[in-house]
């Protein structure tokens, strides 16, 4: 049977298909982690070896699931695998089936996770776009990211949740304040950030802020942090206080109160409503 044969929406029994026709599609399948491959291959076994799920379409094998797979048995010198073949309408479509088979079967990544979801999910879109604004770029890949860029995906989305001013603002902030230094965009710089802006929207000046932060680096910044470790607090609390004592020193007027660093949860408004406020005229201007 030809591939442009199968109907839309059937499930077939499984076939075997020549591994040289299956293709792999980069823009959502995570990137090819050859040590697992290798290791997998001392003790591989057909029996533990589950069918690849491939979508038809354009006339192509496309591996939705089963990309490292289809890499170890090249690897162990077998030709054709076992699949499961089903047909989907577009490679947004192939995107959010990897997704959610890899979602709801294992663990993955939090990168390799929202790389699919860059091509079917509004949200991931939405946070993608935030964060070009801000200058950074995510870096979905397990390299080391190079300036202006993050791999803190997990911790971007936490800080989008509660608000996508205060994301926009976090990341704009560390990125002119240490040249875009992926050492001051992983997560707990992103969290300590954005904890600090909460807990200030209504009364900070980023006037202040960002020339005082410009001079200092990420490890003189992390040694003064190590001066704010309070037990049971998060190092993400630490670095927020941090920069709360670089905004304060050498201030006799307009100085940051620090009992609101104190609480759990940030004591201030909801940091948008603020941040919309000023925008406008409102209150502080920025």
């Amino acid at each position: 049977m030809r591939v442009d044969e199968h109907n839309k929406g059937a499930l077939f029994k499984v076939e075997w298909i020549d591994v040289n026709l299956i293709r792999i599609d980069p823009a959502y399948q995570r990137p090819l982690n050859m040590t697992w491959v290798r290791e997998t291959a001392k003790r591989f076994d057909w029996r533990l070896f589950d069918p690849l799920n491939l979508s038809i379409r354009d006339g192509c094998y496309w591996a939705v699931d089963g990309g490292h797979r289809k890499a170890l048995a090249e690897f162990v010198g077998e030709t054709h695998v076992p699949c499961i073949l089903r047909q989907y309408e577009t490679q947004a479509a192939e995107a959010e089936a990897f997704h959610d088979h890899n979602v709801n079967r294992r663990r993955m990544e939090a990168a390799a996770r929202f790389k699919g979801r860059l091509l079917w999910d509004e949200k991931a879109i939405e946070i993608r776009d935030i964060c070009l604004r801000a200058g950074v770029r995510l870096w979905l890949t397990s390299k080391n990211p190079p300036a202006y860029s993050t791999q803190a995906v997990s911790a971007v989305e936490r800080v989008y949740n509660r608000g996508s001013s205060l994301l926009e603002d976090t990341l704009s902030v560390l990125c002119a304040s240490f040249n875009g230094d992926p050492a001051a965009l992983n997560y707990v710089w992103i969290d300590g950030m954005s904890m600090f802006l909460e807990r200030y929207c209504d009364i900070y000046k980023p006037d202040i802020l960002v020339p005082k932060l410009s001079g200092e680096t990420p490890a003189s910044v992390k040694r003064i942090a190590g001066n704010y470790y309070v037990d049971g607090r998060s190092s993400s609390f630490s670095l927020a206080y941090a920069f709360l004592a670089i905004y304060n020193v050498r201030l006799r007027t307009n100085r940051l109160p620090e009992e609101r660093m104190l609480p759990s949860k940030h004591v201030g408004p909801r940091y948008d409503t603020v941040i919309a406020a000023r925008r406008k005229g409102i209150g502080v201007p920025l």
